[in-house]
Formats: C-alpha cells, sequence, structure tokens
C-alpha cells in the first residue's frame, strides 16, 4: 500500500525477485512510528 515496487518494473511482492523501491521506506516508518504513538497514548 505504500508503492514499495519500481514504477514499470513487473515483479510483484512475495516474489524472490521482487525489488523495492526504498524511496517509500520513510514514509512507512513514519506511519508506523504515528499509529504506535497513538496506540501507547490512547492504551
Amino acid at each position: 500500500w505504500l508503492g514499495a515496487g519500481i514504477e514499470g518494473d513487473r515483479r510483484r511482492h512475495h516474489t524472490p525477485r521482487f525489488d523495492i523501491d526504498e524511496s517509500c521506506l520513510p514514509a512507512g516508518a513514519a506511519v508506523l512510528a504515528a499509529a504506535a504513538q497513538r496506540a501507547l497514548a490512547e492504551w
């Protein structure tokens, strides 16, 4: 859901040849960190 695949590359997630677009990692980390902070604040 982060668009981790490289545009134009037909290899899909969960295959041995998948190549991740690492530029999406900071956005994904930020989303997960915010979710963790929210969960801890509400817990």
